[in-house]
């Protein structure tokens, strides 16, 4: 439709592949500490009370 360009390399499939892995880390990661950050902010504050 509106053209393909150049297939890219092996070397830059790698470094694609690379940074979407390291991408989905980074978003497991906060993801998990947007979860267990507040739920260990509420448990302290229970056994405050």
């Amino acid at each position: 439709m509106f053209g393909q360009g150049a297939v890219p390399s092996e070397e830059e499939k790698k470094a694609q592949t690379a940074a979407s892995n390291q991408t989905l880390q980074q978003a497991l990661v906060i993801g998990s500490a947007l979860f267990i950050i507040p739920s260990i902010i509420h448990f302290i504050q229970k056994r405050m009370n």
